[in-house]
């Protein structure tokens, strides 16, 4: 493998053989920058948060620690989002500091940035050699949860039917987003490294906030299909087709994706006759009536205790877990073995638990040491000594790269099924990235199972998370499969793979097996659970958001039981940021590195995301409610109702988008002195109803239009009738038509990825089952035409 590292920084602030070893990155501090420098930062990046002289907005969120006082680290979700990073500051109106920061780029690899920060206009003339990700957000999402979280088509399918949609903890949609830019830094890193070539590109806010939310939700309503709420006939189902039951001491939630599953529950609830023969033994009767059907499985369950229901029911092999409250979580037997919270005595605020970052790489030397949050320009000592370094200079290897295609000389070897691994090696191969897609026709993929009509190669939901990588049908439980694939193996750059345990090991593709094979490979592993207790565990996302706490933050504070949402969090999560440490770990390799295992238990992406929920409970005795459609730092902020039954989300983030608001609305109270101040507004009782007895007289196209026009943050809750009429149909939009052999010309989306000159990757259909079977065979394993024909006769490939 030819290799040419790039120019290095100093690593003096880097931990040893870290996966970023020697990076350094600037990320300008805004809300959309912050996740993706947090992931950069966990997998040992130097990454320095360049901060106007007021810091950083998150250092100003609410709540703030117990005695912060004025402490400039004392909000809770500085604190937990901000660690291993170094503050910086400077004033964008202050010529020196603009020339400190101009030297800084030009000694950077990576700079992260949004179209809104208050450094964007200056950045934009500094040269340098460092790839740039800029955040872009043509549409004035601003930066409130809610309002983000509208746009991605999350919160169409978020809470009761009866209620207003629900907000998820946190900020999900900016931090999906701000993962997409991390992504696409590492992308930039790794082809910097190995080719000596800038890469650039821009994120925007709202694509990038569907493709890690409701990814699916466009092609669902293009394939006239519905799924959990997305695609035709979009809405809230409440728990839907993932049923909550009461049980002696609190909840467990269940999700029955094949017969298999259902016997699984039959088995558990003592195979009655009443549920398990005559009309409900039909499965169109039973579809048709599943509230019902649900409803009476209860009576099996309410009287039996979470424990038991939870460990007997994985026993028997049905997707079961705990609805537990974040303090459950944490006090759970399996996240204590994961060491998922660490103990840290804080500079300021003493001991403390924080999250370690949601991936474990071995050997365990890779994992950077825990620093925690930098206080307001403590890196400004560091910055005037990186200062004195050399420029940072590309080495150009002559090789041309297409920044459509950046990855085209990567190869990954895909064990995986579902969504959280096949749609993070979609996205290495809508960037030129050769995948090779194992499976069989024995257990096909259970996403492949629910095409019309039963045809594999039909299913909606599979197709829009395996588009542009090549199938390979081969029966693994047969010696001359795994011969087959372990001579794939050492023409791939990776391996990985999200079956659950002890699958692959089995099939002899552990890292340990991998490594006799191939002893500089990357494998990386993503299990629903992660090794542990429970590493053998089924699991499916929305068990996985409500095991971990995340669904007892997605709720209204009234509601008796979370509901959260019927999209699949974290599936569309958990592989993505584990693509980042993917990518960094081949650039370590290139470098001389070496192999590595990585690990990214897909609880852990969930919950990393609300870090700031688990560091708020360790300062109360109660169990910490969901903030729902509220706001502790802005008001308005919320979720209205709109003719139609429709819903418009807004946020008034400064007094002056408030003042906006309220001549755009124009009543007598409106104008109430005691609304002009924010705290004012947060105190105010009925400002909510107000804006709710406003909005509704009105269509959402109106209300929205005019809200964006008066520069207030605003947007409907999209849902898939939005997607199918909206932005991103046009030619080069996002939603791409693909034509496809067996499921027809159809809407996909594609990659939330844009360069400088406005080009997107082309969206590339998805595989027939063992479309490519015997050109795999054939150009990497060296089978000539008898040997493949022998083998298929013998079922070991094509079956």
């Amino acid at each position: 493998m030819t290799t040419t590292p790039d120019a290095t920084p100093s690593e003096a602030t880097t931990p040893a053989n870290s996966l970023l070893d020697g990076v350094r990155i600037l990320e300008i501090a805004h809300p959309l920058t912050e996740h993706a420098g947090r992931l950069f930062a966990g997998l040992g990046a130097e990454v320095l948060l360049i901060e106007p002289p007021g810091g950083a907005l998150t250092r100003h969120r609410l709540p703030r620690l117990p005695n912060a006082d004025d402490n400039d680290r004392g909000s809770i979700a500085f604190l937990a989002r901000n660690a291993n990073k170094h503050s910086v500051v400077i004033d964008p109106n202050d010529a020196g500091d603009l020339a400190l920061l101009a030297d800084l780029v030009v000694r950077s690899h990576l700079i992260i940035d949004a179209d809104s920060s208050v450094f964007h206009s200056a950045i934009a003339t500094m040269t340098g050699d460092a790839s740039r990700v800029i955040l872009t957000d043509e549409y004035g999402l601003g930066t409130s949860s809610i309002v983000g979280f509208a746009a991605s088509g999350g919160m169409a399918c978020s809470g009761w039917p009866g209620q207003p949609p629900v907000n998820a903890a946190s900020w999900m949609a900016a931090d999906g987003a701000s993962i997409y830019a991390a992504m696409m830094g590492a992308v930039g890193l790794f082809v910097a490294n190995r080719h000596g070539v800038r890469l650039d590109y821009e994120i925007p806010y709202n694509e990038a906030a569907i493709r890690t939310i409701a990814p699916w939700s466009r092609h669902l309503h293009a394939a006239g299909v519905n799924v959990a709420g997305q695609g035709v006939n979009p809405g809230r189902q409440g728990f839907g087709p993932y049923p909550v039951f009461a049980t002696t001491d609190g909840f467990i939630k269940i999700v029955i994706a094949t017969p298999r599953q259902l016997g699984a529950l039959l088995e558990l609830m003592g195979r009655p006759a009443d549920l398990g023969e005559g009309v409900w033994a039909d499965p169109a009767f039973r579809r048709d009536n599943i509230d019902a059907f649900y409803m009476m499985c209860g009576e099996y369950l309410n009287d039996r205790s979470t424990e038991e229901l939870f460990h007997h029911g994985q026993k028997l092999g049905l997707t079961i877990t705990p609805l537990n409250t974040l303090r459950q979580f944490r006090d759970d037997a399996h996240a204590e073995s994961r060491g998922l919270f660490i103990a840290v005595e804080d500079p300021d605020f003493g001991p403390l638990e924080m999250m370690r970052a949601p991936m474990i790489a071995e050997p365990s030397s890779l994992t950077p040491e825990y620093l925690p949050a930098p206080a307001l320009g403590s890196g400004n000592g560091r910055a005037r000594d990186i200062v004195a370094e050399p420029a940072y200079e590309l080495s150009p290897t002559g090789d041309q790269v297409d920044p459509l295609r950046p990855l085209a000389d990567l190869r990954l070897l895909q064990l995986g099924s579902g969504a959280v691994v096949p749609e993070a090696c979609m996205d290495f191969a809508l960037l030129g990235c050769d995948v090779l897609r194992v499976e069989s026709m024995v257990n096909p993929d259970f996403l492949r199972r629910g095409g019309i009509d039963g045809d594999l190669d039909a299913s909606a939901t599979f197709n829009q998370l395996n588009l542009g990588v090549r199938s390979l049908t081969i029966d693994m439980r047969q010696d001359e499969a795994t011969q087959i694939v372990r001579k794939l193996l050492p023409t791939c750059d990776a391996v990985v793979e999200n079956m659950r345990a002890p699958v692959v090991e089995n099939w002899g593709f552990d890292y340990d097996a991998c490594r006799e094979i191939q002893p500089d490979v990357i494998s990386l592993s993503s299990q629903g659970f992660g090794r542990g207790p429970y590493g053998h565990y089924q699991s499916f996302g929305p068990n996985l958001s409500a095991y971990c706490g995340a669904a007892s933050q997605w709720a209204h504070p009234t509601d008796e039981v979370p509901v959260g949402g019927s999209i699949p969090h974290p599936d569309h999560v958990a592989g993505k940021q584990a693509y980042v440490a993917l990518l960094a770990a081949l650039r370590r390799r290139d470098q001389g590195g070496g192999g590595c295992s990585i690990e990214a238990a897909q609880v852990e992406a969930p919950a990393y995301l609300i870090a700031d929920r688990f560091l708020s409970q360790q300062f109360t005795a109660e169990d910490l409610p969901p903030d729902g459609n509220v706001s502790l730092d802005v008001a308005p902020y919320g979720c209205y109702p709109c003719l139609d039954d429709e819903w418009i989300t807004l946020a008034a983030d400064t007094d002056e988008q408030w003042r906006s608001l309220a001549a755009l609305i124009d009543e007598p109270w409106v104008h109430d002195a005691a609304l002009e101040t924010n705290a004012g507004r947060l105190s105010a009782p009925d400002l909510d109803a107000r804006l709710g007895e406003w909005s509704e007289a009105f269509a959402i196209d109106d209300v929205e239009a005019a809200l964006r026009a008066s520069g207030v943050p605003s947007s409907r809750v999209v849902n898939s009738n939005h997607m199918a009429s909206g932005p991103g149909n046009e030619r080069g939009g996002i939603f791409a038509e693909v034509d496809h052999p067996a499921a027809g010309r159809l809407a996909m989306t594609g990659l939330p990825v844009v360069t400088p000159d406005g080009r997107r990757p082309a969206v590339l259909r998805s595989p027939l089952m063992g479309e490519h079977t015997d050109e795999i065979v054939s150009e990497l394993a060296g089978c000539d035409p008898q040997v493949i024909s022998d083998l298929r006769s013998q079922n070991v490939l094509g079956y």
